[in-house]
């Protein structure tokens, strides 16, 4: 079963890298998309200011500085004519003392934009802004990363996990075992060794049927040669015969098949496999009244 299947430990692995992976990913497009947009929107509110400067428009510079207060996604702003304030709103706290120019990222959400004049073209003007970015690359890639963890985590349990396979053959019930602990290697089960008389099968490691008792097959109503070889799903197991073989003990089982003629099954395991031996259904006779 361990190779027909993903370990809890390998899934873990393989979707944490997955999961971390498209959280680079997700954050790269984020960052991406946000540079873009706050660098154009940036330089846009830098040239409407220039703009106002140039013509000395005291009102226009006013109206532009209400006008930035208005966005919700504006946080902060000041812009600077030499040693002089010109316009300024938001909370000052949040403009950071250096920023290279043009659009630069601050963890987690926010972006700052600072652009500035030449030198010797007059006065020296200086516009700084900080965006809110919703989510922002952080967040962003964060929500992606947690949404592919939760969905595969989902495709595990009932796509890839075993006990999605075995819900399959009927409800899931935990067996009622007698743990005696694992056989030793040494000692075989093989019934071709034993010679054992009875309702018995021999599965090796993967559940393979390779020994079948004739009594056994009349009571599984099959025929013994179409029995060997073939996989121990093909008779309908209930989930706690598969959980118990799982566990490599030996153990005995209540009703393991859907086949109401089997009552119980007696596990006992070796390193070969798991040697089941089958209980048949035996009806009272009612007494009669006369």
């Amino acid at each position: 079963m361990k190779s027909r299947f993903l370990t809890t430990k390998t899934f873990l692995l393989v979707a944490s890298l997955l999961s971390i992976l498209i959280f680079v990913v997700f954050f790269s497009i984020f960052f991406q998309l946000d540079q873009k947009h706050f660098s154009e929107t940036g330089n846009l509110t830098w040239a409407h200011l220039t703009y106002a400067m140039d013509l000395k428009d005291d009102m226009g510079t006013i109206d532009w500085s209400k006008s930035l207060e208005s966005f919700e996604n504006v946080l902060a702003f000041q812009a600077n004519q030499g040693s002089q304030i010109v316009a300024q709103g938001g909370n000052r706290n949040l403009l950071p003392a250096n920023s290279p120019v043009g659009a630069s990222y601050q963890f987690p959400s926010t972006w700052v934009f600072h652009q500035n004049s030449l030198k010797g073209q007059g006065n020296s003007r200086d516009f700084m802004i900080v965006f809110r970015s919703v989510p922002g690359p952080f967040l962003g890639g964060l929500y992606a990363f947690l949404a592919s963890l939760f969905t595969l985590g989902i495709c595990f349990w009932f796509l890839i996990s075993p006990n999605r396979v075995l819900m399959e053959q009927g409800e899931f019930s935990e067996p009622h075992l007698k743990e005696k602990g694992p056989a030793q290697p040494g000692d075989s089960l093989d019934p071709a060794a034993m010679e054992m008389n009875g309702a018995f099968l021999f599965l090796d490691k993967q559940f393979v049927i390779r020994r079948v008792s004739p009594e056994a097959a009349a009571l599984l109503k099959k025929n013994s040669d179409g029995l060997l070889g073939r996989h121990l799903f093909d008779l309908g197991p209930h989930p706690p015969l598969m959980v118990a073989l799982e566990k490599v003990t030996e153990a005995k089982v209540l009703n393991p098949f859907k086949n109401p003629q089997v009552v119980s099954a007696l596990l006992k395991p070796d390193h070969q496999g798991t040697l089941l031996i089958l209980e048949p259904f035996e009806e009272t006779e009612t007494p009669q009244k006369h």
